[in-house]
């Protein structure tokens, strides 16, 4: 399936929502509060990172949303990376 142009490709798409969870969950384990101006910077630092805008995040988690399939397929390839990396720490205990 071809992406639309504006929309975050889907292999970028993997690595935002990673890191988006990543930071999510680490702000909670600090704070203790589901989201926080903690999070409002990660998500600030995220997308200066991957060079997209707010606006192209919301509407790329919108195409996706209704492309299923295609978010399986990004969750899919977020629990491969994830795991990746779990290997990569396990590694050096």
């Amino acid at each position: 399936m071809q992406i639309p142009k504006g929309i975050v490709p889907k292999d970028t798409m993997v690595f935002v929502l990673m890191d988006i969870h990543l930071a999510e969950a680490g702000s909670r384990t600090i704070t203790n509060t589901p989201i926080n101006q903690t999070v409002v910077s990660y998500y600030d630092f995220i997308e200066k990172k991957y060079h997209i805008s707010d606006s192209t995040f919301k509407e790329s988690m919108k195409y996706y949303t209704n492309h299923p399939e295609l978010m399986v397929d990004i969750y899919a390839k977020i629990t491969e990376e994830m795991s990746k990396k779990e290997a990569e720490i396990q590694k050096r205990k």
